[in-house]
């Protein structure tokens, strides 16, 4: 089970930078403002609209909720049970372990293929 201590303002930062944005503005409330084109103001903690369409881009579902404060959640081939008392939390948590994981996943296939030009040389 996956539980965290993070911030709202903490969760919202780290996923804007697992998609690859500037954080401009913080506020104290969770909500930053990105240097995306146009600017956005997001808060993926408490606004649907910013969280959902990279929920469904990275194909993660929440499967269902067993017992109290905990959600079986699946992204990226793997099923983890997520706690926390909001489950857009919970999808928020997720997709940190997604965008974390496909990080890692395109730096391993960058070592690769300069492992593999250097061979070819």
């Amino acid at each position: 089970m996956i539980a965290s201590g993070m911030t709202n303002t903490e969760i919202n930062k780290r996923i804007t930078e697992l998609l690859g944005y500037t954080i401009k503005v913080q506020y104290v409330g969770g909500e930053i403002m990105t240097d995306c084109k146009p600017p956005k103001f997001l808060d993926y903690c408490k606004t649907p609209s910013d969280l959902m369409p990279l929920v469904w881009e990275h194909n993660i579902s929440m499967i269902k909720c067993i017992g109290i404060h905990n959600y079986l959640i699946q992204g990226l081939a793997t099923t983890k049970t997520y706690a926390h008392h909001n489950p857009q939390i919970a999808l928020c948590l997720c997709l940190i372990d997604v965008l974390e994981a496909e990080k890692r996943a395109t730096k391993a296939m960058q070592i690769l293929s300069d492992c593999l030009k250097g061979q070819n040389t």
